[in-house]
């Protein structure tokens, strides 16, 4: 039985053909102000960090967020999203968000 999951494996592998890169973004989402924001490649447990830019594509920083929580909502001074915990059950959560000006 393990020679023919082997098997199976090689065979797999020579039709799959994996990507050598990765999309700098996985999500893209637009606030109220016109700030595109651009979540980052990446498998964090931590956080997941969204490049925000302004109208012009100018880089205004990044947000990090809770991993695995999926944005919603992004308003002028907050966030809202969903978060799954270990048992796959879903939270509403809202943050708040402090904006730079300039």
């Amino acid at each position: 039985h393990r020679q023919s999951l082997i098997d199976d494996q090689r065979e797999v592998q020579q039709w799959l053909v994996l990507p050598r890169v990765h999309p700098a973004s996985v999500a893209l989402l637009h606030d109220p102000a016109g700030d595109l924001w651009a979540r980052q490649w990446g498998d964090s447990l931590a956080a997941e960090h969204w490049d925000v830019f302004d109208r012009l594509g100018r880089w205004r920083g990044v947000v990090d967020v809770p991993a695995r929580l999926e944005l919603l909502e992004i308003g002028s001074d907050y966030i809202v999203g969903k978060l799954r915990d270990a048992d796959d059950i879903e939270t509403v959560k809202v943050y708040r968000l402090k904006r730079r000006t300039g």
